[in-house]
């Protein structure tokens, strides 16, 4: 570790890795949820280290940057290896141990967009119909009912449930290295009360347990692990017939999509969403349905007819 008075001597020594490992790491731990920061581990030894881990700061370019994003193979990894390589050089200059961030003077890599596949409303009550009575039910009724993240259902309550619908989220359950682990939530819109509709209110009314129990239980009673949700859901869910199969994921999105099209304002949406800005919510997670446009179409035929 830098000592006081050493800054001088690191900026001429000190590798992207001792960085990384020594003084990046330990302060990310410090701030950020433990999902958060493992995949930050994670994505440097996969996608940077290997390339620049060697290199003193000062001696990383603009050219060995983009080297590096160039050997990588997939977009979606050329932008996160980015995206990591920018802010953990950032803060280097931020304490002083570099002089300049090369990333700034490098092309950014495209972000893919994100595009996933809904349910129409149709599709979802079919789903709600098959789950119907399975151990999972509650997770599918407040995905699709309520928009909320895997890791905030899994981490429910039923004393997080009033009787009327509403559900207070303020806790989550992540999964680390295959181990599941209590966490903050995501950001801090994600701390938020969530209305349920009055159908799905009614039914898990009907499975209501005692308040301390978690609403996804085993067979023996403990709370069930993010990763036997998801094996659970897709393996019932490839057979929902009549409607196509989406991941588990995305029935959150598919909440937020038919929101949206049943005419509710964007920011309410995105606050539902627990979503830090709009901008996430309209350009990441929502794609409203070919009929939002046809009846935009027709609102303007309306209009513009004449007598």
């Amino acid at each position: 570790l830098i000592q006081l008075g050493d800054t001088a001597k690191a900026k001429e020594s000190l590798t992207l890795d001792a960085f990384f490992n020594n003084l990046y790491l330990p302060d990310a731990k410090k701030r950020l949820r433990k999902t958060t920061w493992f995949n930050y581990d994670r994505h440097y030894i996969m996608l940077v280290k290997n390339h620049l881990g060697q290199r003193h700061l000062k001696e990383i370019t603009p050219y060995m940057v983009t080297r590096t994003i160039n050997a990588i193979d997939g977009q979606a990894k050329k932008f996160e290896a980015f995206k990591l390589l920018r802010q953990v050089l950032n803060k280097a200059v931020k304490w002083d141990l570099l002089d300049d961030n090369p990333c700034n003077r490098v092309d950014v890599p495209k972000k893919p967009a994100y595009r996933p596949n809904v349910l129409t409303a149709k599709e979802a009550a079919l789903y709600i119909k098959h789950f119907r009575g399975s151990k999972i039910e509650p997770a599918v009724l407040i995905a699709i009912g309520g928009g909320l993240r895997r890791s905030e259902i899994i981490a429910l309550n039923w004393s997080d449930i009033t009787e009327d619908g509403a559900i207070t989220i303020d806790d989550a359950i992540t999964t680390v290295n295959g181990s599941p682990h209590h966490d903050r939530t995501k950001t801090e819109f994600s701390n938020r009360v969530v209305h349920l509709p009055a159908s799905i209110t009614k039914r898990l009314n009907e499975l209501r347990k005692g308040a301390n129990e978690p609403i996804l239980v085993e067979d023996i009673g403990t709370r069930m692990n993010p990763d036997r949700v998801s094996h659970f859901y897709s393996e019932q869910a490839h057979k929902v017939k009549g409607a196509k199969y989406v991941p588990l994921k995305n029935l959150r999105h598919t909440s937020l999509t038919l929101a949206l099209e049943g005419g509710t304002d964007l920011l309410a949406v995105s606050r539902r969403a627990g979503h830090s800005n709009v901008s996430i919510t309209s350009a990441y997670y929502l794609r409203p349905h070919e009929s939002i446009d046809i009846a935009a179409a027709s609102s303007l035929d309306s209009m513009l007819e004449s007598d």
